[in-house]
């Protein structure tokens, strides 16, 4: 995605599979990205 669709958002959920390590690792790369990109606002 990218992050003109969250820039600015107020909240954001992010889910991953408890089963799987890799959507959890996906999950953390999301969350980091969430982060930097809203830092700016």
């Amino acid at each position: 995605f990218s992050p003109m669709y969250y820039r600015g958002a107020q909240a954001a959920l992010v889910v991953y599979d408890i089963t799987n390590s890799e959507s959890l690792r996906r999950a953390k790369m999301w969350v980091k990205e969430l982060r930097q990109v809203n830092a700016s606002d």
